[in-house]
């Protein structure tokens, strides 16, 4: 029996799902790079599909968890569809979908969509499973709620994360010389109260005329100031093009 013979495709995905490249593999096994790839090719195995954290979010116990679960509440997407459990994230910042690559040590590649969106996809029943145990679930445009899972320490990242897939900060439209900065956060009905209920800062909270969207709002400065620092507090990941427009908003002389 060969050395080949005796490399079984559980064995490779086992060790792909521990972060480790086909040259670690060949070492593991005393075979040459090739011979992994070979075996690879065989099974119809793709190193990439497996090789990042499956158990990112099986616990909420980080800023860089709540953070990404946030986002995904606002820009993800989980499908089930042939046996796969897929996992999309997209954004119009590529920038920002690497920095998702990063978090989850992923090797896959990022895709355009229509040349306007970043798409990253990773097939995994785990991190389907604790998204949707999350309350990321299938199809969540008009049933999505607030999460009971993040930490009342997490919060702020966790909203912050949402911000930057569904949430503005705009001049408010306002006339001559003025400006008046307005944060606005999109969702559903039971998501943007239950969001309101947990956090700290009043926002107003009304529905968008004919249409079932709800939004939480404010264009007062000591509201939008305060939300800032809260939103913010302790942050070392966040969209950056959104922070920036925020301090430069904040910081003009005609923020009323």
């Amino acid at each position: 029996m060969t050395k080949k013979a005796n490399i079984d495709k559980s064995s490779i995905i086992k060790l792909a799902k521990e972060g480790k490249t086909p040259t670690q593999m060949a070492v593991i096994f005393g075979v040459h790079r090739q011979t992994i790839h070979a075996h690879c090719k065989e099974h119809g195995i793709n190193i990439r599909d497996y090789h990042f954290c499956h158990d990112f979010f099986q616990k909420i116990d980080s800023e860089e968890k709540s953070y990404w679960l946030g986002y995904f509440f606002a820009d993800g997407c989980i499908n089930m569809s042939s046996n796969s459990y897929k996992v999309d994230l997209t954004s119009k910042d590529i920038d920002h979908i690497k920095l998702w690559h990063k978090s989850i040590k992923s090797i896959r590649p990022i895709y355009r969509n229509r040349k306007i969106y970043g798409v990253s996809t990773h097939v995994s029943q785990k991190m389907f499973n604790d998204l949707k145990r999350h309350g990321c679930v299938e199809r969540k445009s008009l049933i999505l709620e607030f999460p009971t899972t993040v930490p009342k320490k997490l919060l702020h990242h966790f909203v912050r994360g949402y911000f930057d897939g569904d949430g503005c900060i705009s001049d408010g439209g306002g006339k001559r010389s003025k400006t008046k900065p307005t944060i606005c956060i999109c969702g559903t009905k039971k998501f943007i109260s239950g969001m309101i209920s947990h956090c700290p800062i009043k926002l107003h909270f009304y529905s968008r005329k004919g249409q079932k969207i709800f939004v939480a709002q404010s264009s007062r400065r000591v509201t939008v100031t305060r939300f800032y620092n809260w939103m913010y507090k302790d942050a070392t990941i966040f969209m950056e093009r959104k922070k920036t427009k925020f301090e430069t908003l904040m910081g003009s002389n005609n923020f009323e």
